[in-house]
């Protein structure tokens, strides 16, 4: 591996900490977004370090029996949701794992870890949306947290509807500040804009 946007193909092997899954690539560890454990990929290599290099799923070889098509046209290009290729169900072993490794890696050996308990809703629940704004385009959206791209956004999928309504109503009126949020009672109805924006 010598170049960064280089394309390599490996085998996924396991679980990193941050949800990522992991495998190995010229002796190297790779944490890859957008993969399963078992699949093997093309993967874009997008940064490297002493301790790991980061790729982004191209192609999938070898899928797994638990992807799915992900319901966000934002998916991969936008990393704030990280397993919408993935089914559900699985989705739920994954964090179950997740916590007994957290709990295991404090010396907490000795607990049972009971599966996680479904959401009724698995999108549509998120009451708290935190937006970076780009202002010579007046636009809104995420920063990718592997790319460091920006990814203008209009809407969603994990957002309640009223996260949504406000994004849409704000949309082109934000450039007077970098970043802001909307937080929206699901009970209430009321929002609150951080900050205050004058338009």
């Amino acid at each position: 591996m010598n170049d960064l946007n280089e394309l390599i193909s490996l085998k996924l092997t396991g679980l990193g900490e941050c949800g990522d899954t992991t495998g190995e690539y010229e002796g190297q560890r790779v944490n890859v977004f957008g993969g399963i454990a078992g699949e093997t990929v093309e993967a874009r290599v997008i940064r490297r370090n002493n301790a790991a290099t980061e790729a982004i799923v191209e192609n999938v070889i070898e899928p797994s029996p638990h992807r799915r098509t992900p319901p966000c046209p934002y998916f991969g290009e936008c990393s704030g949701c990280q397993w919408q290729h993935i089914s559900y169900p699985f989705q739920l072993e994954l964090k179950q794992e997740l916590i007994r490794r957290a709990l295991e890696s404090e010396g907490i050996n000795d607990v049972v870890v009971r599966p996680v308990l479904p959401s009724p809703s698995e999108l549509g629940y998120r009451n708290h949306a935190r937006l970076t704004v780009r202002r010579r385009l007046n636009q809104f959206g995420f920063i990718n947290r592997i790319t460091r791209r920006f990814v203008p956004v209009d809407h969603c999928l994990l957002m309640a509807e009223g996260v949504n309504s406000l994004m849409s109503a704000l949309s082109g009126r934000c450039a007077e500040t970098t970043q802001f949020s909307i937080r929206y009672g699901v009970n209430t109805d009321d929002y609150l804009i951080q900050p205050k924006l004058k338009n």
